[in-house]
């Protein structure tokens, strides 16, 4: 005797429904990007040159609180003035900016510190507002 097969009406309505289900699963995943690794190329001791210092300069980034952000050591004012502060910058891609930060050296004088930056390739460049009359500029290899 020969068996028939069974069929399954229910099944083949809903593989179309099971299907756009799927698709719309897998088009909604998204890969996150690690921006660990994205804020790890900025992090190391970088030496270059400062318009505003007139000679060599280093600065050491670091990475901050979340992967986005960085830190650098600075120090405003001279002489017994002088007093250091740590800026944190903001990097996204290969650019970097210095939200408005606001500090008092030991003699009382209020700085407002602003600025961006690029890496290029293996060139980091900051331009930082409110250490002199004049925006700082630094351009300089790890």
């Amino acid at each position: 005797m020969k068996q028939q097969a069974t069929k399954t009406p229910g099944f083949r309505k809903a593989l179309p429904v099971i299907a756009a289900c799927l698709l719309l699963t897998v088009a909604a995943c998204k890969k996150k990007e690690d921006t660990t690794i994205a804020t790890s190329k900025f992090q190391g001791t970088w030496v270059g040159t400062n318009s505003c210092s007139g000679g060599s300069t280093t600065y050491l980034i670091n990475g901050g609180v979340d992967a986005n952000t960085l830190t650098t050591a600075i120090t405003l004012g001279t002489g017994t003035c002088a007093y250091p502060v740590t800026l944190t910058l903001s990097a996204s891609g290969n650019a970097i900016a210095i939200p408005t930060q606001t500090f008092t050296d030991n003699c009382n004088k209020s700085y407002s510190i602003t600025g961006t930056g690029n890496l290029d390739s293996t060139t980091l460049s900051l331009t930082i507002s409110g250490i002199a009359s004049t925006p700082c500029t630094f351009t300089g290899h790890k």
